[in-house]
């Protein structure tokens, strides 16, 4: 997940000193990389190890590695900063006109985004696994699973044997597969191990059987098992 994401999550986790950190990198996103650790410190009325502290609960071995990646977030969303607010791409008194243009803007500043976001060697590899597949399942839970069912229904078109796996019967279905078949999740997290469709990862690896992901930007589960992953 983006690293914004995860100083939220961060900031759930922890109800201590480092929340406030937490809360004061939020609110300073912009302007953080003028303050030192010692700046940070005074002004959440914390200390430097808590600061540091925050960045190692993130992951990162210190400071510097964590505004590293940080700054570079931070460019990112310039670069990308939406003209609609996806959360709430119209207001209750906006017009008919108003709401059909910030969605068109909304689903093509989408498009855009993820279009410059691909990789194409990893394309390359999904392609290839995806050509080379005797079987596809794809696993995902509500809503992606609507996501599955359409991409499935190209597969058959183009006759290339697909089914999405249903509600309950995901661990069945991955036990099916193997090496000569290819496995899709969807997550949008990648980082929840413990439900589906995360969880059908250690059982498909055992089985040999070659994944494709599809997850959020940043660090997260997914990435860290999986060798084929588009964002």
């Amino acid at each position: 997940m983006f690293l914004f994401q995860k100083i939220e999550e961060t900031m759930m986790r922890y109800t201590d000193a480092r929340h406030a950190v937490g809360e004061f990198i939020l609110q300073e996103q912009d302007k953080l990389y003028q303050y030192t650790v010692t700046e940070i410190a005074e002004k959440t009325f914390t200390s430097k190890a808590t600061v540091v502290r925050f960045a190692k609960a993130m992951g990162y071995d210190g400071w510097k590695e964590f505004m590293k990646d940080y700054i570079a977030e931070v460019n990112y969303q310039k670069k990308y900063k939406n003209t609609v607010d996806f959360n709430i791409p119209f207001q209750k008194e906006d017009s008919f006109d108003t709401i059909a243009e910030n969605i068109k803007k909304l689903q093509m500043e989408s498009i855009r985004e993820t279009a410059d976001l691909l990789d194409k060697e990893v394309l390359k590899k999904a392609a290839d696994y995806l050509a080379g597949a005797e079987n596809i399942v794809i696993f995902s839970s509500s809503p992606n699973t609507y996501l599955g069912e359409l991409f499935k229904r190209k597969l058959l078109t183009i006759g290339k044997r697909a089914a999405v796996a249903k509600s309950g019967e995901a661990g069945i279905e991955a036990a099916t597969l193997g090496p000569q078949d290819l496995a899709l999740i969807i997550s949008y997290s990648g980082n929840s191990v413990t439900q589906n469709p995360v969880n059908r990862i250690g059982l498909l690896k055992k089985n040999h059987v070659p994944i494709i992901g599809i997850t959020s930007g940043g660090d997260n589960y997914m990435r860290k098992n999986l060798d084929c992953i588009i964002t």
